[in-house]
C-alpha cells in the first residue's frame, strides 16, 4: 500500500522536522532521568548500605523510603510526559492544518 502524496510534503516541512527533533530530545531526556533515578536505587543498595540503612522515621530507613519514592517519581514523570504530549499533539495538528493538500 502506497502513502498518499501529502505525506512527503508534511514530512519535509521544516516545522515538522524541528518538532520531531524536539520531541525526541525530550523523550531521551526523560528516559535518561528515569534510568539514573532507578539505577541509583540498585547502586545505592549495593554500595552504600550504611546510608540506605539509616533510620529516618520509626522503622523506616532511607533505603525503604527511597524505594517507595520510585513509584511517586515514575507517576510524576508519566504525568509530565502526558502533559508534554498534549502540547506535541496540538502543535502537530497545527502543522497538519497548514497543509491544504491533505
Amino acid at each position: 500500500m502506497s502513502q498518499p502524496a501529502y505525506y512527503d510534503s508534511i514530512a519535509n516541512d521544516p516545522r515538522f522536522i524541528e518538532h520531531i527533533h524536539k520531541k525526541n530530545r525530550m523523550l531521551w531526556l526523560l528516559m535518561l532521568i528515569f534510568f539514573v533515578f532507578y539505577f541509583s536505587l540498585l547502586i545505592g543498595a549495593a554500595y552504600f548500605k550504611p546510608l540506605f540503612a539509616t533510620l529516618i522515621w520509626g522503622q523506616f530507613n532511607f533505603g525503604l523510603i527511597f524505594a517507595v519514592s520510585q513509584y511517586f517519581f515514575a507517576a510524576g514523570l508519566a504525568m509530565f510526559y502526558a502533559h508534554y504530549m498534549k502540547k506535541v499533539d496540538a502543535t502537530m495538528l497545527q502543522i497538519l492544518a497548514a497543509h491544504p493538500d491533505k
